[in-house]
């Protein structure tokens, strides 16, 4: 199924955490791409293990909680996992076929 995410095909490898501010590493880097491709402007390092969720991941996740009707926390959720899951695949490393941020941590195992 060519076209279509990782997240699409094979699910996930675990549960993405919950993630609250001043939480740090790979799933922090993959919400921020995620919310970057959603639209939100924010700075995304190259370290995924030092990404840090600062204020200003903190208020794009409110920004997106309120744009697909979530409970406003800035707390990334399941259910905000979930609203994200479909959002914004990018094409990483000159791969010809999508590879969503929340591959990352999966990937980079």
């Amino acid at each position: 199924r060519l076209g279509t995410s990782l997240d699409e095909r094979y699910g996930w490898a675990e549960t993405p955490p919950a993630l609250n501010l001043t939480d740090r590493g790979p799933y922090v880097w993959a919400l921020k791409r995620k919310l970057a491709a959603a639209g939100a402007v924010i700075t995304v390092g190259d370290d995924p293990s030092a990404e840090l969720f600062d204020a200003v991941a903190q208020a794009a996740v409110q920004a997106f909680q309120t744009n697909q009707a979530l409970p406003v926390t800035g707390n990334v959720d399941s259910a905000t996992w979930a609203a994200l899951t479909t959002i914004g695949t990018v094409e990483l490393f000159g791969n010809s076929e999508p590879v969503t941020g929340l591959d990352i941590p999966t990937v980079g195992a």
